[in-house]
């Protein structure tokens, strides 16, 4: 029996795993653009806010309609107007409302300028572009809708409906047409 040395078969497999195996990626820096999303901080608050033609109107039917809390306000100059490019140097007020404890994470702002004049209210979602409507799951419509009433206003369409799981859904409208709807127990 022949006698077969190792050494230049080991050196032929080392070899051949060599030049099979990917070369390692060279190590660098990530850009900001390449850092994973994880690694960013995640924002605290999200604040929504809507330009109201009445802003009574509108504070009554989002605090004791929907139950949301006035948490403060703030005025915008002419001057902040102009270089935030948000009016134009048209000073406003802001409202600021929340659900529940202040400094959940969504904020809703109510926003008046003086002498707003209100845009006829959209029949459906489709009426206008942008932002149409908010969906709020609560635990119960039926005292949503109660207080709701109780300001003077009705469902839209013929809500309340049961929906396929067993929740009940309505769909109201607040002063200047944006469509809410209420998701939750009956």
């Amino acid at each position: 029996m022949s006698t077969i040395s190792t050494t230049p078969l080991f050196l032929f497999f080392c070899l051949v795993f060599a030049c099979c195996s990917p070369p390692e990626a060279p190590q660098r820096e990530a850009t900001e653009s390449e850092t994973p999303a994880t690694s960013a901080p995640a924002p605290t608050t999200v604040s929504i806010a809507i330009v109201c033609s009445d802003i009574d109107r509108s504070l009554l039917f989002y605090t004791q309609g929907l139950g949301m809390n006035r948490t403060g306000g703030f005025a915008i100059d002419e001057v902040f107007g102009l270089a935030s490019g948000l009016s134009g140097g048209a000073p406003f007020h802001v409202e600021r409302l929340q659900f529940g404890e202040v400094g959940s994470t969504v904020e809703w702002k109510l926003v008046r300028f003086a002498d707003q004049e209100g845009a006829p209210l959209p029949e459906y979602i489709q009426s206008r572009t942008g932002v149409q409507y908010l969906t709020l799951i609560v635990a119960s419509v039926s005292e949503h809708l109660d207080r709701l009433a109780a300001i003077g206003v009705t469902p839209r369409g013929e809500t309340p409906l049961t929906l396929p799981d067993g929740r009940t859904f309505a769909l109201v409208q607040d002063p200047d047409g944006l469509f809410v709807e209420l998701i939750g127990g009956e």
